[in-house]
């Protein structure tokens, strides 16, 4: 998980707990892999205020795509 950790890794965001899922999208079985921080409103506050921040996650969620060999990915934001 470390090499994940270092993925997913904003300092402003606090620190982050990846782990995997199983997702059922269009009824096929899918690995999913939510990346939660410890401080979500200065994530919100930023996805909100800072135009880089698509572009951050969608580093990190490249990064993670290659690592994987994924054929393909996307990404969502969810409040819990």
């Amino acid at each position: 998980m470390h090499a994940l950790t270092s993925i997913f890794a904003h300092a402003p965001w606090g620190e982050v707990s990846p782990r995997y899922e199983a997702l059922v999208m269009d009824d096929k079985v899918c690995s999913g892999l939510p990346a939660c921080w410890t401080d979500p409103l200065a994530f919100l506050a930023e996805g909100k205020a800072d135009d880089g921040f698509n572009v951050r996650i969608e580093s990190m969620v490249g990064a993670f795509g290659r690592m994987v060999s994924a054929e393909w990915w996307r990404w969502q934001v969810r409040g819990v």
